[in-house]
């Protein structure tokens, strides 16, 4: 669907110079793209009930089968209303699902997750903004400015959960570096008290010293250890 939504996207751009009521109108691509987004969310709801349940259900809480079904709704009802080139526009926002998607299968790093954030920020928070005000202030049709001021929570949502896992991640971390610094191993403390451990102090008799010689050879050493 994103590399479907580059051609509209280009038609907005450099051929309606952002003028949402010069793009063209319902094409057989538009069309066929977004039958096979609605094929994509049936199926992947379909094989989700029977492979990866727990990623769809248990840990979003219902969140998947609720963003599939929103969608097809939407999707029935702009092939209803003949405006699928809308649909097929907004659908840059998949860019972010992209990049998420291939960070699940690799492993994830820092850059992928900042990659993620801009792709996220870029198309469904700012495109998206862009996109509400130029329907509103310049489109004849209502509808399709309520449809997007709709979704707009939605994505604004998503990415204050991702924000908020991030934190959590970091701070978690952190706490597990200071609780690691608190405590020893069982050979690092060996090797610490062994380096701090005194060494025993011997003391050499000679034939000749008597009792008073002896204390204060120890009262000498003693004084250079404390001082």
């Amino acid at each position: 669907m994103t590399l479907g939504s580059i051609p509209f996207l280009y038609q907005l751009i450099f051929n309606a110079n952002w003028n949402v009521n010069n793009l063209p109108s319902e094409s057989n691509l538009s069309i066929i793209l977004v039958g096979f987004f609605m094929t994509y969310c049936i199926i992947d709801l379909l094989l989700s009930k029977f492979f990866y349940e727990n990623e769809i259900s248990n840990i979003t809480n219902m969140k998947g089968y609720l963003h599939h079904l929103v969608y097809l709704v939407l999707s029935s009802f702009v092939i209803y209303n003949q405006r699928t080139e809308i649909f097929c526009l907004m659908s840059i926002f998949e860019a972010s699902t992209l990049v998420l998607a291939t960070g699940k299968i690799n492993n994830k790093s820092p850059k992928q997750d900042l990659l993620y954030a801009t792709t996220f920020v870029s198309t469904r928070l700012l495109f998206h903004a862009i996109m509400i005000y130029l329907y509103f202030n310049y489109h004849q049709s209502k509808s399709i400015w309520l449809i997007l001021s709709f979704l707009y929570p939605f994505h604004c949502y998503w990415f204050y959960g991702f924000i908020r896992q991030k934190v959590y991640a970091r701070n978690r971390q952190r706490k597990l570096s200071q609780y690691n610094k608190m405590f020893y191993s069982k050979k690092e403390l060996e090797e610490a008290l062994n380096s701090i451990q005194p060494k025993p102090i011997h003391y050499f008799l000679e034939k000749e010293d008597n009792d008073s010689e002896v204390e204060e050879r120890r009262s000498n050493t003693l004084f250079t250890l404390i001082y």
